[in-house]
């Protein structure tokens, strides 16, 4: 028998707490380096003419950090961002395999579309066998709990 299908039969699944307080974690951890990174590569000086311009950079430049940092941790030999490592998670795909770059890009894609519907694809976590939100469906990912 497969060693990661069996292990996935006694799986224990990321639930909804402990995910939140991993990106909790996340975002702690990386907001004032991005936000310092940010404002050295955007000096604001710059920007003064169109201030509108600095901001869709610095929120584009964010969302393109935000992107590679999920993307790249999550299909990275940790399977995990910061804040699951440290809370003992991991992502990977529906069989336990660790995650390829471009569906770990498509399960922070499909995050931001869990947010953007007011938070429902985030609130569905409790709510099914394997904790996975909507982003997790549409990615075909779920997340485990290290042994």
């Amino acid at each position: 028998m497969n060693r990661s299908i069996f292990s996935l039969n006694q799986a224990h699944y990321g639930g909804f707490w402990r995910r939140l307080c991993a990106y909790l974690i996340d975002v702690l951890l990386m907001a004032l380096p991005i936000g310092l990174l940010l404002s050295w590569l955007l000096d604001p000086a710059l920007a003064e003419p169109g201030e509108v311009d600095f901001q869709r950079a610095e929120s584009l430049y964010g969302l393109v950090f935000w992107w590679l940092y999920f993307s790249l941790l999550q299909s990275s030999s940790w399977q995990a961002t910061l804040g699951k490592k440290l809370l003992g998670m991991k992502v990977t795909d529906a069989q336990g395999r660790r995650l390829s770059f471009v569906r770990a890009s498509v399960r922070y894609l499909a995050s931001l579309l869990s947010g953007a519907l007011l938070m429902l694809g985030f609130l569905m976590i409790p709510f099914n066998r394997k904790k996975r939100g909507l982003h997790d469906f549409i990615a075909g990912t779920q997340v485990i709990r290290n042994r």
